[in-house]
Parts: structure tokens; C-alpha cells; sequence
């Protein structure tokens, strides 16, 4: 039997490498009531291991190998790991909370139901893991590689995320509320059937993801890039998209009221069926959008694009001013806004002119007020 004054850093790793989880476990125990400090695994191989169950809270792990391990269910919480390789290790339940990890290598890994919490993670590496139903709530990531990741069901929730690639990755059916992306990139990512309230995307471009059925209830995305990306039938009322690229996006039966939408650039977008209603557009352009079946009452004024004026004239109103109060011709006391308008059609070039007053041509008397 051991005694904790024979318990050196070699008869550790020793009882390791036989995957005597249990004789660590009650060792190590007892060591931790008669030392201070951290118990040295300093540089140990412990590739290939069986060490489901273990203990390592408070162990200096530096630079330590346990590629291929089986550390299901392992607890390294409260751990500051630095320069280590968990790469096709098993650590499916085991546990991280409140741990610092730097330049970490998880690839491959499986990591499902895993519990990262309230941890601090920077320049550490993820592709090619599952991370499916696993916590990550409240973290601090730097610097992360997330590539072709299953990480179905992850509770990401009020985490801090910067610098950080995303591509290929399954964040379906997810819990990313309040969730914090600054300087990004983000690309082939699934993030429909989630929860996206309160978000922030701060200079992150968003390529081909999927945002469909997703709550994303006040989140904002102002200045970002997004395109050929799909937010269908999401909840997204009072999202701030003002000042963003938008290109090839759907939004088909999307829930956008009150959102934000001010100095958006939209290009070849679908908003068919989409709830538009008390939508702030001025200074967005748009063009070659589908505005089909959309709400458009109480549009807040518009740069009176093409494909917006279009859409109401085509639609049997009851009155004037029903047909063109998206284009924001009117004021708010329902009086003819002519002046402003007028000096709008001025200020454009012939080619749009000339599809302003091709879209009048069925309203004589609209047409003269404007081109007179």
C-alpha cells in the first residue's frame, strides 16, 4: 500500500498508466489534506490510458499528453491546464468548471454532456469533436477553432466569445441567449431550433448559416455581413440588423417586428410572408428583394426602392395612401410628403427614375404630383 509519503510524481503516473483510478483517487485524497500547492504531473504521457472516473482537481498538468485516453467522466475542474492533448480522448461527462485551458487540443475528442462552466479558454482547439448536450455557459473563449463539430444541444448562454472561427458546426437546437461575438467568422453553422435572444455579433460575418426556427428575440447584428444565410420563420422582433450587408438571405415567414433595419444594404433577399410591421427602413436600400405577402403596415419611411413600391402598387388597396405609405410618402398626419419625394426621385439617376415612373404609369394622377 502506498503511503502519502511515498506518493511521488513517478509512483503517480505510475498508478495512472495501470488505469488504477481508484488507488489515484484515494491517494491523491488523502494527499490533499496534509499538502499545499499543486501535485506535480508536470510533461506526463498518459496516451491510451483507461482513467474513466479520475480525479486531477488542482493538478499541474502542464504539458501532459492523454490522446486516445478514456477519461469518461474525469473532473479537472478548477484546473489550470496549459499545453495539453486531449486529441480522440473520451471525455464524454467529464467536467471543467471554472478551469483556465490554454492552447488546449481537443480534436477529435468527444466531449459530449461535458461541463465547461464559468470556465476561461483561449488559443485551444476543438475540430472534429462532438460536444453534443455539453455546458459551456458563462465561459470566457479567445482564439477557438470550432470546425465540423456536432455540438447538438450545447449550452453556450451569457458566454464571451472572441476571435474565434466557427465553420461547419451543429449548434441545432441550442441555448446561445445572451451569448457575446466579437470579431468572429462564422460559416456553414446550424443554429436553427435555438435560442439566440439577446445576442451581440460585433464585426463578425455570417456565411450559409442556418438561423431557421430560431428565437432571436433583441439580438443585434449591426454592421455585419451576412449572406446566403436562412432565417425562416424565426422570431426575430427588434433584431438589429441596421447597417448590414444582407445578401441572399431568407426570411420567409419571419417575425420582424420592430426590428431594425436602417442603412441595411439587402440584396436578393425573400421576405415573403415575413411580419414587417413598425419595421424601421430609412436609408436601407434594397434590391431584387420579394416582399410577397409581407406585413407592411406602419413601415418606418424607406428610400423608396424599386422592389418595396413595386410591392404595394401591385396590391389592391383601398386608397393612396394604403398603396404607398411603406415607400414613406406620407407623414405621420397622413399628408402627402410630395416635397421629399420629389427631391429623392431629383437626386437619383436616370435608370431609376425611369422605373419610379414606369411603376406609376397605372396612377396618372400620383405619377404628375411626382413628375411634374
Amino acid at each position: 500500500m502506498t503511503t502519502t509519503s511515498k506518493f511521488t510524481t513517478l509512483r503517480a503516473i505510475e498508478i495512472l498508466r495501470w488505469g488504477d483510478v481508484r488507488h489515484w483517487n484515494d491517494l491523491y485524497s488523502m494527499w490533499l489534506r496534509t499538502h499545499t500547492g499543486k501535485f506535480n504531473l508536470v510533461n506526463s504521457n498518459l496516451a491510451g490510458t483507461n482513467l474513466a472516473g479520475v480525479t486531477l482537481c488542482g493538478v499541474d498538468l502542464t504539458g501532459s499528453n492523454f490522446s486516445n485516453a478514456d477519461l469518461t467522466g474525469a473532473n479537472f475542474s478548477y484546473c489550470e491546464l496549459e499545453n495539453i492533448n486531449f486529441e480522440n480522448a473520451n471525455l464524454n461527462n467529464a467536467k471543467f468548471t471554472g478551469s483556465k485551458l490554454n492552447n488546449i487540443s481537443f480534436k477529435k475528442a468527444l466531449l459530449n454532456h461535458s461541463n465547461f462552466s464559468g470556465s476561461n479558454i483561449t488559443n485551444s482547439n476543438f475540430d472534429f469533436s462532438e460536444l453534443k448536450h455539453s455546458k459551456m455557459n458563462l465561459n470566457n473563449l479567445k482564439q477557438i477553432h470550432f470546425k465540423n463539430i456536432d455540438a447538438l444541444g450545447i449550452d453556450l448562454n451569457f458566454s464571451f466569445i472572441n476571435n474565434s472561427d466557427f465553420q461547419d458546426v451543429s449548434f441545432a437546437n441550442s441555448n446561445l441567449s445572451g451569448c457575446k461575438f466579437n470579431s468572429c467568422d462564422i460559416e456553414k453553422v446550424d443554429l436553427s431550433i435555438s435560442d439566440l435572444s439577446f445576442s451581440t455579433f460585433k464585426r463578425t460575418p455570417i456565411k450559409e448559416t442556418n438561423f431557421s426556427q430560431s428565437n432571436l428575440y433583441n439580438s443585434n447584428f449591426a454592421g455585419c455581413d451576412i449572406s446566403y444565410s436562412d432565417f425562416i420563420l424565426v422570431n426575430a422582433e427588434n433584431i438589429d440588423l441596421s447597417l448590414c450587408n444582407l445578401v441572399f438571405n431568407d426570411f420567409t415567414c419571419a417575425n420582424m417586428l420592430t426590428s431594425n433595419l436602417q442603412g441595411a444594404f439587402i440584396n436578393c433577399c425573400l421576405f415573403i410572408n415575413s411580419d414587417l410591421n413598425d419595421v424601421n427602413l430609412r436609408q436601407m436600400y434594397s434590391h431584387n428583394c420579394d416582399f410577397t405577402g409581407a406585413n407592411l403596415n406602419k413601415i418606418q419611411g424607406t428610400s423608396y426602392t424599386h422592389d418595396l413600391i413595386s410591392e404595394l402598387l401591385k396590391r389592391n388597396a383601398n386608397d393612396e395612401i394604403e398603396k404607398l405609405k411603406v415607400a414613406g410618402l406620407v407623414s405621420i398626419n397622413h399628408q402627402w410628403n410630395w416635397n421629399n419625394f420629389k427631391n429623392y426621385v431629383q437626386s437619383e439617376n436616370d435608370l431609376i427614375k425611369n422605373w419610379i415612373k414606369s411603376s406609376l404609369a397605372e396612377y396618372p394622377e400620383i405619377k404628375n404630383k411626382v413628375f411634374d
